[in-house]
């Protein structure tokens, strides 16, 4: 037996005759059965995207993998997406790196590859170039101290974003706040777009502590993709702070990916 919007095929006029709203869904899936199935497909959307925005972000769009919402030139897209629409635009993107978008990462980053092409960035000089982009810059932490100079060396490299492992897949240890606040300062400094993760970003340890600018999703979630946190450091100086506004920008950007 069919479950969901098939079910409706099942329904007698009696039993529909119970139910004014399932009677009058049963003449319009009888009628039209395309737009019965469409109004359904819409309503999950807007329900899930209402659960995920109360507890993370808005998602704005669901990839295959996490690895294709990272790949550079999607971020990029992203970013000069988001710059048309904002009340107060930030737009420092260099022509190399509209042409050859790249990324930084933080060492032990797990990630930035295609399924099971994933690495473990331990250093610059341990990443082979990945399957979604070019070579990802990585970016130490032990010295939180360096980071402001190493992303204004990413920056001069062409990176867009920042990819932080908040939660190391490697070991389980959890960034230090200082290091994760130098990140976010330092990232806001050179227009780099900070990106976390759900639950990761979360933690006790992190709430006096600024957001990432996206979140990435996968597995541990149900589905892949990225979302925006309009509470972000770069992302709210863009100044789209009108639900209407942000549910134009995300709806555009879904069009893309549709």
């Amino acid at each position: 037996m069919e479950t969901g919007i098939g079910a409706l095929s099942e329904l007698t006029p009696i039993s529909a005759s119970t139910s004014p709203r399932i009677a009058q869904y049963w003449h319009f899936h009888n009628e039209n059965r395309a737009l019965v199935d469409q109004h359904h497909i819409q309503a999950i959307q807007t329900a899930y995207r209402a659960a995920f925005r109360s507890f993370f972000a808005d998602p704005l769009s669901l990839h295959g993998h996490v690895s294709d919402a990272s790949n550079p030139s999607t971020l990029l897209r992203l970013m000069e997406h988001l710059y048309p629409q904002a009340t107060n635009p930030k737009n420092s993107i260099s022509n190399e790196a509209r042409k050859n978008p790249r990324i930084a990462v933080t060492e032990g980053y797990y990630g930035a590859a295609y399924g099971p092409l994933v690495y473990h960035a331990k250093s610059n000089a341990q990443v082979p170039h990945s399957a979604n982009g070019a070579r990802p810059t990585v970016i130490t932490t032990n010295d939180y101290r360096t980071i402001e100079e190493q992303l204004r060396n990413a920056k001069e490299k062409a990176c867009v974003a920042v990819i932080a492992e908040m939660v190391r897949s490697r070991d389980g240890s959890t960034m230090e706040t200082r290091v994760w606040e130098e990140l976010v300062r330092a990232c806001h400094n050179h227009n780099l777009f900070l990106c976390g993760a759900p639950f990761a970003h979360q933690l006790l340890e992190y709430h006096t502590c600024e957001y990432p600018d996206l979140v990435l999703f996968g597995k541990a979630v149900g589905t892949h993709g990225v979302a925006v946190e309009w509470r972000g450091s770069n992302i709210k100086e863009l100044g789209i702070v009108k639900d209407d506004q942000r549910e134009h920008v995300m709806k555009d950007w879904q069009k893309l990916f549709t």
